[in-house]
């Protein structure tokens, strides 16, 4: 690991920047690469299936898949999560205004949160207001040995091997930027706009005009920068161990229910439910492999090899379908238990009762409490960091119900509720549709309330006319 201590010492020795060189090339990705490719729906395990059989002859008999079958199971994982989290805005104290934390923060926020679920932390560069996502693959946290706090880090990044690399050195004070041709180990200065500068100079974070199109904004001599009181570049992590939500157990799993999968297809695919029965056969081995693909291709069994006594026989067979369903269902269930999220089969039946989806949702109830807790972190520390605080930092998770039951139970058994609890409880009416229902009931009410005390005070002064009327 790399420190703010190591950076002072060859800041100090003038060998910065062949440390930053050496310090991104150690940069080891291919774990974060890897998880990535999981997400999309690329198992790098399966890519790499094969399967093969050595035989009598000592020839090797290829069997490995023509076609693999990749699973979606690692994007639903990540995703669920993000969106129990995330689909409703976080809450703040009143007083403060969201863009703070950027314009469209409630939407950027998944893919902080998307790309911390994949590799075990996103890093969000403050920016002004305007905040830059750094994926883990783009950027290296340079701690401090005393307190383990980041407060230095470099980010790096090219959008192609052929196109120079782009260096970013961000510390307490500001950042330093270069630029990296490919194929050479020498770093060049560049400015706000890119162009070389003989010398690497610190660029301020807090200044006043933007300048290029890369969301920086630039510091002059009349209008000078304010630093941060925080370190601008803020850690997001999925959970408190800080790890990726695509733990080991889960991406086993996943391999199992991939390659049982592909295997079983594959076997319906090719052998189609023939079984060859070959007897009297002069060849090799791999000659017989030859035959057998032969027949199975033009439906034609003619062959040299064969003498006059040999015999080929075809008979249909079953695909083991039974056995490969349980053994996908329980692949299947694995894969949502270690993730420690519900799995979906649980409401297939359609008829399942809200008590029970609590229920089934508990493991993921307790996994959510530290989800929520990382979450809550890195809300306040980004706010820190706008120089900002909220004494309220609230989540409104998105959860799962039996709809008709509460609709069927508001209809039924919770009339003596106030009105705004019953709509408020009903789902077939939309959260942004809610208030004005509300609102207009009171209206309403407020309406026949007056109303009635203007009937009543009619009533109580014609009373009081024909009182008099008759003392008189």
């Amino acid at each position: 690991m790399v420190t703010v201590q190591d950076l002072e010492k060859v800041r100090s020795d003038n060998k910065l920047e062949k440390f930053i060189i050496e310090t991104i090339s150690a940069h080891n990705v291919s774990a974060l690469e890897k998880n990535m490719l999981y997400y999309e729906g690329k198992n790098p395990y399966l890519t790499k299936l094969k399967i093969e059989v050595e035989l009598a002859d000592g020839n090797v008999l290829d069997l490995t898949p023509k076609a693999k079958i990749y699973s979606a199971f690692a994007q639903i994982i990540i995703d669920h999560g993000v969106s129990r989290l995330w689909d409703n805005p976080v809450q703040l104290d009143d007083n403060i205004d969201r863009e703070i934390l950027g314009v469209n923060f409630d939407e950027d926020v998944h893919e902080y949160a998307r790309m911390a679920a994949i590799h075990g932390v996103s890093w969000v560069f403050y920016n002004n207001g305007a905040p830059i996502m750094f994926p883990a693959t783009d950027f290296i946290p340079l701690p401090d040995e005393w307190d383990g706090e980041v407060r230095a880090g470099i980010r790096f990044w090219q959008i192609d091997p052929k196109k120079p690399m782009v260096i970013q050195l961000y510390e307490m004070d500001g950042f330093i930027e270069w630029r990296k041709e490919d194929g050479k180990d020498q770093l060049t200065p560049v400015d706000a706009a890119g162009a070389p500068t003989p010398k690497a100079t610190k660029r301020s974070y807090r200044t006043n005009k933007p300048v290029g199109g890369q969301g920086y904004v630039e510091t002059t001599a009349e209008t000078p920068g304010a630093e941060y009181a925080e370190f601008p570049v803020v850690p997001y992590y999925p959970n408190p161990k800080r790890t990726s939500e695509l733990t080991g157990p889960v991406k086993s799993s996943i391999n199992f229910y991939d390659e049982k999968n592909t295997v079983y297809s594959d076997e319906i695919i090719m052998e189609k439910g023939f079984m060859w029965s070959v007897s009297g056969y002069g060849g090799q081995a791999k000659d017989l492999t030859e035959l057998v693909e032969k027949a199975r291709k033009l439906r034609i069994i003619a062959d040299r090899r064969l003498d006059g006594d040999a015999q080929i026989d075809v008979s249909t067979t079953e695909a083991p379908y039974l056995s490969h369903k349980e053994a996908m269902d329980a692949a299947e269930a694995a894969i949502f238990r270690d993730a420690r999220i519900m799995n979906p089969n649980v409401l297939m039946s359609g008829g399942v009762t809200t008590v029970a989806i609590r229920a089934a949702m508990q493991r993921e109830d307790k996994k959510m409490v530290g989800v929520e807790t990382e979450a809550r972190r890195f809300v306040r520390r980004l706010l820190k960091v706008a120089g900002v605080e909220s004494k309220l930092i609230a989540f409104k998770h998105r959860t799962l119900v039996n709809e008709l039951e509460i609709v069927q139970m508001l209809a039924q058994g919770v009339s003596d509720l106030p009105f705004e609890y019953q709509v408020k409880l009903n789902p077939a009416i939309p959260a942004d549709m809610q208030q004005g229902i509300i609102d207009a009931k009171a209206k309403e009410q407020l309406a026949y309330d007056e109303a009635a005390i203007a009937e009543i005070e009619r009533k109580m002064a014609e009373a009081r006319a024909a009182g008099e009327q008759n003392n008189g």
